[in-house]
Parts: C-alpha cells; structure tokens; sequence
C-alpha cells in the first residue's frame, strides 16, 4: 500500500493518513518470543501488532469458508465471486457472532483457537490460557464502524488479565474498516478518569451503550494522545487488554470486512460467564 497521505473516514469524521492524528500501528512481529519484550511493548503501548504471526493460507481458507457460509444466506452480491466479497445492492447483513455452526467449524476455529494463539498468549501471561467459547466474527458493511470503546465494559466479571485478539480475515486496507487503538490509554494519567468512570460500568449491570462515543476526536481532544492503524493482512494479528481504547475506520468501499475478535485469559483466572460454555447467556 502506498504512503502518500490520503483522506479516509474514521467514525464519522474526515482523517488524513498518515497524519499525527492517525498514524501506522507499532510493529512488534520482531519481538515474538521474546517475553520480557513483548511484555514491554504492552506497558508502552498497550498493545502488540505482529504481521503474519498466523499461517496466511489457513486464515484464507477460513474466510472462504465464511463467505461461502454468508453466499449460502444471500449476504453477498448476487452473481458474485463470493471470495470478493462483494456486499452489492441486495446483499444483506448475516449474523456471524456466536454461531457456532461457522465459528466452530473446522478451517475458522483452527483460526481462532488454534495452537499459535494458545503460545502467544501462555507466553504472555506465563502461564496456561484458555479461550472463551463465544466467537465475535463480523461482517462490517458499507459506511459501518465501530465506535471508541474498553472491551472491560463489556466482559470485566472475570480476569483482569483478559485479553483481546482482532484477527482480519483477508487483506483489508484502511478504508475497508482496520482495528484502531489509542496507545498509552490503557495507563497515562490523561486517560485515568475514563479508567475510573466510563471504564468501570458493565454494559448489562448498568444498561449503558458499550460505546464511549462514534466521534474519535472527542477521545484525542478531551484526553490527549493519538490514533494508529494500518493496512493489515490475513495472517496478521493484534492483541491488547481491556482498558485500552480502540475503534475502527468506516468501511467506505463495496466489500465486507471479515474479521474476528476473540478472547485469551489465564486458565486459573475466573472468566465471565457471559460468554463461556456451549451457548453462553
């Protein structure tokens, strides 16, 4: 992908990219194996982005597998190639989060559950983890984004240590919708009263909107720092903790953004009972 500035839309609002409000993710690939580093890099940052961490070609043939299950439920473009991933005119939305008949199955959980998590993240924590059973495999259509959020409002009942892994389903530019996160929001002071208020509430207990707000200026211009993001590709992999806060661009292209968040926690920590178990509450 080329370097040259160029404008996209993040939330609702007209980005330029790289700019110093929104800039390219931190690599961290160099350091996989190296604990004392990775676990560094998440103090500074808050998060790790480690291209082609996963084989591409398994996570290829999940996404076929995924649009194929999608073509099955008319969500792609009649006529279509169902590995462009065309959304079209009369291709409609497909739940995909937690249906264990696609996020279970055998090419997306080798995916998903498969060994290289299960290592990155027992290297991380040094120390046995597991994976919830509940799946967030998404679809992101036209002029779709995800607002600036902690995943804590969402699964804070169990491990602190939780941790969350985005994982993109095919090659997928910036404007098709990439993972954007805030570093440092995770531990800067400028960030603590957000910890402390908006980062404690449960999106259940407290009937609130996950989302702190759809307009990612309000994050930089009440609290300080910046954005990142990047063209990311299959194979690639971000990982981060609950409290960091993070978004997405907007999807302003014809094609759906395949991706999938799941989550990785120590075995010996108590884990939310929202979403473990064969179907989860």
């Amino acid at each position: 992908m080329s370097s040259e500035p160029r404008a996209i839309r993040f939330g609702r609002q007209d980005y330029t990219y790289p700019s110093d409000e929104l800039g390219p993710l931190r690599d961290s690939g160099g350091l996989v194996g190296d604990r004392g580093a990775l676990l560094q890099r998440l103090h500074e940052d808050g998060y790790l982005y480690l291209p082609g961490y996963l084989n591409r070609d398994d996570v290829l043939a999940a996404r076929a597998r995924v649009l194929q299950y999608m073509a099955d439920q008319e969500g792609l473009e009649p006529d279509s190639r169902p590995l462009d991933g065309v959304m079209g005119q009369y291709g409609k939305p497909v739940r995909l989060s937690g249906q264990r008949d696609i996020t279970h199955c055998d090419e997306v959980d080798r995916i998903l559950a498969g060994p290289r998590l299960h290592e990155l993240h027992a290297l991380i924590h040094d120390e046995p983890v597991i994976t919830f059973d509940y799946k967030w495999l998404r679809a992101v259509g036209n002029e779709e984004c995800t607002g600036a959020h902690m995943d804590h409002v969402y699964m804070g009942r169990g491990s602190q240590r939780l941790m969350t892994v985005w994982i993109p389903f095919g090659d997928i530019p910036i404007e098709q919708g990439t993972l954007c996160v805030c570093p440092g929001s995770h531990r800067l002071p400028e960030f603590e009263t957000l910890r402390n208020t908006y980062g404690r509430m449960d999106v259940d207990r407290d009937r609130v909107e996950g989302w702190f707000t759809k307009n990612p200026r309000e994050i930089t211009q009440t609290f300080g720092g910046f954005w990142q993001t990047s063209h990311v590709k299959a194979g690639d992999v971000i990982t981060f903790g609950m409290p960091l806060v993070h978004a997405s661009t907007t999807n302003t292209t014809e094609r759906w953004r395949l991706s999938c968040d799941v989550r990785y926690q120590p075995t010996a920590d108590p884990a939310d009972p929202r979403w473990i178990g064969e179907s989860p509450p």
